[in-house]
């Protein structure tokens, strides 16, 4: 699987859905899709890759964009 990585110069949202179908909104500026799982980092008003979560492949069924205002 090759690497990919998203990068916002704002803070996007996120929703991750986990293969026992429960499901949660990370805010991000920064999504790495790496060997092991997904990386999500940048805060809201944070300097730098400040770690937000980390969600192995393993737990993961999804990870879709939430539109602008669906918090």
């Amino acid at each position: 699987m090759s690497d990919k990585t998203v990068v916002t110069n704002a803070v996007a949202a996120y929703e991750v859905t986990f293969r026992d179908g429960t499901t949660k909104v990370f805010e991000a500026k920064r999504v790495d899709f790496g060997e092991y799982g997904v990386t999500f980092s940048g805060r809201r008003h944070a300097q730098g890759h400040s770690f937000v979560a980390f969600v192995p492949y393993g737990d993961l069924r999804a990870v879709e964009d939430r539109p602008e205002g669906k918090l």
